[in-house]
């Protein structure tokens, strides 16, 4: 492994670690906490001559492995992200961000951390 490599695998444990909040994945009813970034994504789109932006929930930054030890592997369409904000448990369904890229992706180019698209469940 180059010392760049190990670079970034050191600073992808360190967001984790400083950056990481406790996260309920759940799929068929199995359902396990795990660590994940929170983060967000920007799709543009164009509607009628006019640029407009539009904002997903959210999205969770997950590490591939720790999805792969959990016995989830690839995220889903309809896995949920439960996670508690100011007190509240929130649930949030994996999901395309309205058609502008898939609802999973990897978000490096090591392939070591998946970004996952959310919406908030509708009660």
């Amino acid at each position: 492994m180059s010392l760049l490599n190990k670079a970034r695998d050191w600073l992808t444990e360190k967001v984790e670690q400083a950056a990481g909040e406790s996260v309920t994945y759940s799929r068929s009813g199995e359902s396990r906490t795990v660590t994940a970034v929170v983060g967000q994504t920007l799709a543009s789109e164009v509607e009628q001559g006019a640029a407009r932006i539009a904002y997903s929930d959210r999205d969770y930054l997950i590490s591939v492995a720790a999805l792969k030890d959990l016995g989830f592997g690839r995220p889903r369409i309809g896995d949920t992200i439960a996670h508690v904000i100011d007190g509240e448990e929130i649930v949030f369904v994996i999901g395309n961000l309205d058609g502008a890229e898939p609802a999973v992706r990897f978000s490096d180019q090591t392939r070591s951390v998946w970004r996952i698209h959310v919406k908030r469940k509708e009660d």
